[in-house]
């Protein structure tokens, strides 16, 4: 059950962050979407490291049951989601290190448009 919540919380602060991330870049505050970013990373991969540690410790294996089939590919498919996310995220904050990054409101037409 700790690794579960674990990752729960872990997901629910990187939304906090990568919202202020956005809030941020609105009002053009650099080092605040840096600093989001980097936060939302950490716990992207946390996240990832968690869910492989509840892979390797698991009680039930894919072909176990019905349930073992469906918590691999839940789970599988949400790990690939977060995979995708964290290499997204990851991109924007090297962009915004590099000062690439656009900071008013006329170029900005969503978040990684505009990094």
């Amino acid at each position: 059950m700790s690794l579960p919540l674990a990752n729960t919380l872990l997901l629910l602060t990187s939304g906090v962050f990568i919202t202020l991330a956005h809030a941020s870049l609105i009002l053009g505050r650099r080092s605040q979407v840096r600093g989001a970013l980097l936060i939302t990373l950490l716990c992207a991969v946390a996240f990832l490291v968690f869910q492989t540690l509840e892979y390797l410790t698991a009680s039930v294996f894919i072909n176990d049951s019905v349930y073992g089939s469906i918590f691999y590919l839940i789970t599988g498919f949400h790990g690939f989601h977060v995979l995708v996310g964290t290499v997204m995220i990851g991109v924007s904050y090297i962009r915004s290190v590099g000062k690439i990054m656009t900071l008013h409101k006329e170029a900005h037409v969503g978040f990684l448009c505009a990094i």
